[in-house]
């Protein structure tokens, strides 16, 4: 993880940036319960938890919590469906064979 700060931060005047300083923690700042690559971001009072992506944005670590225990479920559940669809596929391609087979051994009885 790295620090970013804004212009105003650095030693600037303050006029870029409005003088809001933010900053992301380093690892071992971080809470050791917040999932693997999740940052925190402080701005002056508040705190955000950012997901690895940039896109979702909490402001407790119990909801990064909460959020995170969601998707290792969903993600669980997909993987098992699509599990169970491919040994349904593969169950369908074994059942034509077979029927291919037995269509072969009645067409070659006959003649």
């Amino acid at each position: 993880l790295r620090f970013v700060e804004d212009a105003a931060a650095q030693g600037g005047d303050g006029a870029a940036g409005g003088g809001k300083e933010e900053k992301k923690k380093t690892a071992n700042e971080t809470p050791a319960s917040l999932p693997p690559g999740w940052t925190v971001e402080v701005r002056g009072r508040s705190t955000a938890y950012v997901s690895p992506d940039g896109m979702t944005h909490f402001s407790t670590l119990a909801k990064v919590q909460r959020y995170h225990k969601q998707q290792m479920a969903l993600a669980e559940r997909f993987q098992q469906q699509q599990q169970r669809h491919a040994e349904a596929k593969k169950r369908e391609k074994e059942k034509e064979a077979l029927e291919q087979k037995q269509k072969q051994k009645q067409g070659g009885a006959s003649g």
